[in-house]
């Protein structure tokens, strides 16, 4: 992890609804995301976690504050370039995987190549050594349902690093795990990630995968109220979430 921030987030705030109707999501959000680091974000059902994932990604509009991702507001950026901006720079990781179903696991990595243009043949060339590096390669030419969880949730990480991302986000990517296929996909994230020098951001519910994580920034109500190393986060608290 080096000390070069890749998201930096000042005051960010998202409400929904409107007069008696109206929730506070996001109540001046700070945090900063530095280089390399795998930062996980937890805190308890609906204090904030996804909506700021989606303000980050650009998926949704902060009602105020300011978002930079390698020094690009990208709350300033039109719709049409959010997309690119994500299709260059960010990848996902979905917690039900979010794969196509009519897609061989091969073509589902190559996906987010294809959707920027790339030649089909030369996209699969290309997400080849993804596929082989997270250990399905002899499941090139399987559809989703023929894999298994585990298979499908390997199939997603090497989807999210086949064009070499600056940054990962994952939404609960453990979360339709048992504990050993979740350890393995942490892992292997957090492996791949680090040869490929990107930054990884997760949010989650499972204290089983803590221990991956570089910083944890806990949510409530709307807030960042501390970060913690593994270490310092206490257990008694990641039970409670």
């Amino acid at each position: 992890m080096s000390h070069q921030p890749i998201v930096q987030c000042e005051k960010i705030t998202k409400t929904y609804g409107e007069g008696e109707a109206k929730t506070y999501a996001l109540r001046g959000v700070d945090l900063t995301v530095y280089q390399q680091e795998l930062l996980m974000i937890v805190g308890p059902s609906g204090c904030g976690k996804t909506t700021l994932l989606s303000v980050i990604t650009g998926l949704i509009e902060a009602d105020s504050g300011c978002c930079e991702i390698l020094g690009q507001d990208i709350l300033q950026l039109t719709d049409a370039d959010k997309t690119a901006f994500r299709g260059k720079h960010i990848g996902f990781v979905f917690q039900n995987f979010n794969l196509f179903p009519a897609l061989t696991a091969l073509e589902n990595v190559a996906s987010p190549l294809i959707i920027q243009g790339m030649d089909y043949e030369k996209a699969l060339e290309q997400a080849r050594p993804f596929l082989k590096a997270v250990g399905i390669a002899e499941q090139a030419d399987q559809t989703p349902a023929h894999l298994s969880g585990g298979q499908q949730q390997r199939v997603a990480i090497a989807r999210a690093l086949v064009h070499q991302p600056d940054l990962i986000i994952c939404d609960e990517p453990t979360s339709a795990l048992d504990h050993q296929a979740g350890q393995t996909a942490m892992q292997l994230l957090k492996s791949i990630a680090a040869q490929h020098q990107t930054t990884l951001i997760v949010v989650t519910h499972d204290n089983r995968i803590y221990s991956y994580a570089d910083r944890i920034a806990e949510m409530e109500d709307g807030r960042i109220i501390g970060t913690h190393t593994d270490e310092t986060f206490s257990l008694d608290t990641a039970r409670s979430f």
